[in-house]
């Protein structure tokens, strides 16, 4: 078994002009039999995978004998172009966001997470590290004191650094509470577009540059200016929520979020030690990272046990993951006055505070939407409702985990060295409805295919389970279940769900952002989202997928006919994602519109929380049913 995905394309050139010239060759010796009804009524997925096969090979790096190094090099030199240009276009719309609003903006005292992140930071300047996480005449916590872990303090020093010496006023102990002035706000929000190149837009890249197949179902018109993964980038850079939270409410999220997907490529790679102190790292900036655990752990485990010397791959990882909790953790423990347990407690103390409750505002998950009929907060003390919230996240996750260890990588490779499989047939069946192009190098077992799909549906059914049923969410907390989710969608061709996706995610939100001032941007950065998806589909050919065609047909006629040609499943799907989304326009209409009535006057953002809410729990059912359906 093949520990990784390979860094070569899918298809070489060798294995691409092969697959090619194949086809030809198949296609003037016989003409391909009708489909049958049966045939007719899947979901697509031997278009689907032949269009990503396609997509490889028209993509793929081109060899010596069919081109010459001129023009190797002016390919390199247009992508580079490419994705230096959608680089520039994702810092410019970000910057666009960063102009508006932020969270708490001239509200005192508390102010909001803006003035959290710019408090932490003068903390970390002028309190002794031992005293970061603990209440002392310096640092007073019930003034947003530090309830992430070591790494955002460290990382909340150096950007304080950077603050204090452009505006020292910004920076000084108690005297600054509630500092706002523009230059400090242009300051405020360059650290986060620099952390956001530097982390997040490698960590896309290097993701789409692990997966195999990206995304399968461009438009052959975009093919040879916009190759799939640069598609793939864009699309991901793009995202509605992650933008306006980051550069409009303000906080630091990308961070997290580039080191988990920076931990997930390396290990799709094969370097799973690397990929594991990249997650430890993502865990110890902010703990909501813990979404992700139970994924990467299962992952990781499955890996080892397939691979020779299971026992010393495991020991490896785990000295890997100790030694970067130690490198962060240890300096709590030396500093402290108190003791190595004491010190250590304090950090532990602020970032699991059971007294915040189950569930913060109106956030769109399980426990807020039992609470308007039936509230457990009243019922039983936090202790039980903690205890309640952590089985059911673990039974809401299990499924997920169970069919990331139930891998079929031994049947998947025996498949691919069989002479059945690479000779007269276009597809191996391989699992519960999947099919795998039979023309692949020997470098990449067709389980590898399978395998980075599995491992993103892992991590959004492990994290959508935490939002939706663990302790202490807040609405923000959505934004780590949407990131996987709409890499794997973006990533195997189903951008209509992965449009869909973008907007439920902005749309749950909508309630907080409006608060912060932040209506404008939302709706430009939907539209833009809209556009974006649009252009990428618009001109598919007519025998590409439904699924993957959200709005390329012209005419209503035409329309309905594409309707009504398309299997059971996809219609389903279509009119799901239509009536959703028309809903959420009418409940924007009516908010705008119509004045909540006295008695309800938070109407609104409930329906719209339980709304979403609904919506997420359905694509968790789906999503850990196609996590069994890639097996």
């Amino acid at each position: 078994m093949s520990s990784g995905v390979s860094d070569q394309p899918v298809l070489g050139a060798g294995a691409a002009a092969t697959a090619l010239s194949t086809r030809r060759g198949i296609r003037k010796a016989r003409t391909p039999p009708r489909p049958t009804v049966d045939e007719k009524d899947t979901e697509g997925e031997e278009e689907k995978d032949g269009a990503a096969e396609i997509a490889g090979a028209a993509t793929a790096p081109s060899s010596p004998s069919l081109s010459s190094p001129s023009s190797s090099s002016s390919s390199s030199s247009a992508s580079l172009l490419l994705t230096l240009t959608i680089t520039l276009f994702a810092l410019l719309v970000r910057h666009a966001i960063s102009l508006h609003s932020y969270s708490g903006m001239h509200t005192p005292p508390l102010h909001g997470d803006y003035e959290a992140q710019r408090h932490w930071m003068e903390v970390t300047l002028h309190v002794p590290l031992r005293d970061w996480y603990r209440n002392t005449p310096m640092n007073d916590l019930e003034h947003w004191g530090l309830d992430y872990p070591p790494l955002t303090a460290y990382v909340s020093y150096i950007c304080g650094l950077f603050c204090k010496y452009f505006e020292p006023a910004s920076m000084d102990l108690r005297s600054s509470w509630g500092y706002e002035t523009a230059t400090h706000k242009a300051l405020m929000r360059l650290t986060v577009l620099v952390l956001d190149l530097l982390l997040f837009f490698p960590a896309l890249f290097l993701l789409a540059s692990s997966l195999p197949s990206l995304p399968p179902s461009l438009p052959p018109s975009l093919r040879p200016a916009l190759p799939p993964r640069l598609a793939f980038f864009l699309l991901l850079l793009l995202q509605p929520a992650l933008m306006l939270v980051d550069h409009g409410h303000f906080q630091y999220n990308s961070v997290c979020l580039g080191l988990a997907l920076l931990g997930a490529a390396f290990i799709l790679r094969g370097r799973e030690v690397l990929g594991s102190v990249l997650f430890c790292l993502a865990l110890n900036f902010k703990h909501i990272a813990l979404y992700y655990a139970m994924a990467f752990f299962v992952f990781l485990l499955r890996r080892c046990l397939s691979a020779p010397l299971p026992f010393l791959r495991v020991l490896l990882l785990g000295l890997s993951v100790l030694s970067t909790f130690a490198v962060l953790w240890l300096p709590f423990c030396l500093e402290s006055d108190e003791g190595c347990v004491a010190g250590l407690g304090h950090v532990l103390r602020r970032l699991f505070p059971l007294k915040r409750g189950l569930f913060e505002d109106k956030v769109a998950n399980f426990w807020y939407v039992l609470s308007i009929p039936l509230d457990l907060r009243a019922l039983m003390p936090v202790g039980h409702l903690a205890l309640i919230s952590l089985a059911a996240t673990l039974l809401a996750s299990a499924p997920s985990a169970a069919f990331c260890l139930d891998a079929p990588s031994s049947l998947a490779s025996s498949l691919a060295s069989s002479p059945s499989s690479s000779q007269g047939r276009r597809k191996t069946k391989v699992g519960a409805g999947r099919t795998l192009p039979s023309s692949l190098p020997p470098s990449l077992p067709p389980s590898s295919l399978l395998e980075g799909e599995r491992f993103l549906l892992a991590l959004f059914n492990s994290s959508i389970a935490f939002f939706m049923f663990s302790f202490q969410v807040h609405e923000k907390s959505l934004l780590f279940p949407l990131l996987p989710a709409a890499c794997a969608l973006y990533a195997f061709g189903d951008l209509l769900l992965g449009w869909w996706l973008g907007v439920l995610g902005a749309f749950s939100m909508f309630p907080l952002l409006e608060r912060d001032g932040l209506a404008s941007p939302y709706w430009a950065t939907l539209l833009l989202h809209s556009v974006t998806n649009y252009l990428l589909v618009s001109s598919l050919p007519s025998s590409a997928p439904s699924s993957i065609q959200p709005s390329s047909i012209t005419s209503l006629r035409d329309r309905v006919e594409r309707f009504c040609r398309a299997s059971p499943h996809a219609r389903l799907k279509q009119a799901f994602v239509g009536a959703t989304t028309l809903i959420m326009l009418l409940l924007h209409l009516l908010a705008a519109s119509l004045p909540p009535p006295p008695r309800y006057p938070h109407l609104w953002p409930l329906l719209f929380s339980v709304f979403s809410a609904a919506c997420l729990g359905v694509l968790l059912l789906y999503m850990n049913i196609r996590q069994w359906l890639v097996r």
